[in-house]
C-alpha cells in the first residue's frame, strides 16, 4: 500500500530516508503499534533518536514528529468533514469567489483572472488562507521548530493533491511562492541569488543588475517577461489596504469561523486517546483533507477550473513581499508540501 507523507519544517536528507525505510511499517502503526522485524531495528533506533518513532522493547509506535493516518481513521475523519466542505462550497461559488474577482481587478493587477484563479483561491485561500484563519482562531497550534511528518496511508483520497511551496532567503521579507498539483512537476528549488535577484528587479525594474544564471533561471520557469526586468507574475503585497489580500483573509476566516473550525473541532472524538503531541499532529492531518478535498470539491462544482496539464509556464506561482512578523509568514512556517 501507498504511503504519502506531509512534511512540515525543513526536511533533512536523513529524515527523508528514515520516513521511505519505515513506509513498510505504517499501515501497523496506523493500528498502534508493531513489532520491529530484526532487519529494520537499526533503523528503527535511528528514527527515534530523531523523534520520529517510539522504540520500547521491540515495539513501534508512532514518535512526537510522526502523526500516522491509516485509511480507516481517513473515511472517519472524511465523514465529518463532508457537511462542512458542502456548506462551504455552496458559499464559496455563490459569493466569495466573485468577491475575490471583483478585488482582484480592482487592484490594478493586470493579469486576467483566468491565468490567477488557481493562485488565488487554491493557494492564496484554500491552503494559505485557511492555515492562517485556523491558527488565528487557535483551532490550531504552531509546531514547535523541527521537523514533522504525517503519514497517509493509501494517500488522503483526494483526487487533486496539491500544496504550497515557498522560496524564500532566511531574513529577507521576500520570495517567490509556487502552486503545484500532483499532475504537475514542482520545479527545481531556486537559489539564493535567485531571490535576492527577485529582489532586485522590484526595487530597481530596467536597472537592476543581475546575475546571468538567474535571469536564465527566472525566465525559464515564467517569473520573469521574456524580454524585459520585469514580473511576469502576480507582485502580492501582504499589507491591510490591499484589496486583493483584504479580501483573501476575509473569506478564510468567514470559511473558518462557519465551516472549517466546527468541522475540526467535531473530530477531537475520534483520537481520544492521544497523546498531546500526537493530538497536533493529527490535527494537522484533519487540515491537509479540508484543503485537498476543498479543491476536489472546488474543481466538481465550478467554483474553479480543472488544474491545467500541462502547465504554462509561471502557473500557480506569484512574488510576495511581506514584513517578518506578519501572519502570512506564520502560515508558510505551519504549510506542509
Amino acid at each position: 500500500m501507498t504511503v504519502r507523507f506531509i512534511t512540515f519544517g525543513r526536511a533533512t536528507k536523513e529524515t527523508g530516508e528514515l520516513l521511505q525505510a519505515l513506509t513498510p511499517l505504517m499501515a501497523d502503526l496506523a493500528g498502534g503499534q508493531t513489532m520491529v522485524p530484526a532487519d529494520l531495528l537499526a533503523t528503527a533506533r535511528q528514527a527515534e533518536a530523531v523523534g520520529l518513532v517510539t522504540l520500547r522493547e521491540g515495539t513501534l509506535t508512532a514518535g512526537p514528529r510522526l502523526g500516522v493516518v491509516g485509511p480507516a481513521l481517513r473515511e472517519e475523519m472524511l465523514r465529518v468533514l463532508d457537511p462542512a466542505l458542502t456548506a462551504e462550497m455552496r458559499w464559496l461559488k455563490a459569493e466569495a469567489v466573485p468577491l475575490l474577482q471583483k478585488a482582484w481587478t480592482e487592484s490594478g493587477r493586470t493579469q486576467p483572472w483566468s491565468e490567477v484563479a488557481h493562485t488565488i483561491l487554491a493557494a492564496l485561500c484554500l491552503d494559505l488562507g485557511l492555515r492562517g484563519a485556523v491558527l488565528q482562531a487557535k483551532i490550531l497550534e504552531h509546531l514547535p521548530e523541527g521537523f514533522y511528518s504525517i503519514a497517509f496511508v493509501g494517500g488522503t483520497g483526494g483526487e487533486n493533491a496539491y500544496g504550497v511551496k515557498i522560496w524564500r532567503n532566511q531574513g529577507e521579507e521576500i520570495g517567490v511562492g509556487h502552486l503545484w498539483h500532483r499532475d504537475i512537476p514542482r520545479p527545481s528549488t531556486f537559489f539564493p541569488e535567485d531571490v535576492r535577484a527577485v529582489q532586485a528587479i522590484l526595487a530597481e525594474g530596467e536597472a537592476a543588475v543581475l546575475p546571468q544564471a538567474s535571469l536564465l533561471r527566472l525566465r525559464f520557469f515564467g517569473i520573469l517577461a521574456p524580454a524585459a526586468l520585469q514580473p511576469a507574475i502576480p507582485v502580492v503585497r501582504y499589507e491591510s489596504g490591499d484589496r486583493l489580500i483584504d479580501a483573501v483573509e476575509d473569506v478564510s476566516r468567514h470559511c473558518v469561523q462557519r465551516y472549517v473550525a466546527p468541522a475540526l473541532t467535531g473530530m477531537e472524538q475520534l483520537w481520544p486517546d492521544a497523546l498531546p503531541e500526537q493530538r497536533v499532529l493529527m490535527r494537522q492531518a484533519a487540515l491537509r483533507l479540508v484543503l485537498e478535498h476543498n479543491a476536489d470539491r472546488a474543481v466538481s462544482t465550478g467554483v474553479m477550473p480543472p488544474f491545467p496539464n500541462p502547465a504554462p509556464k509561471g502557473w500557480g506561482s506569484w512574488i510576495w513581499v511581506a514584513p517578518a512578523d506578519s501572519r502570512f509568514m506564520s502560515q508558510v512556517r505551519e504549510s506542509g508540501g
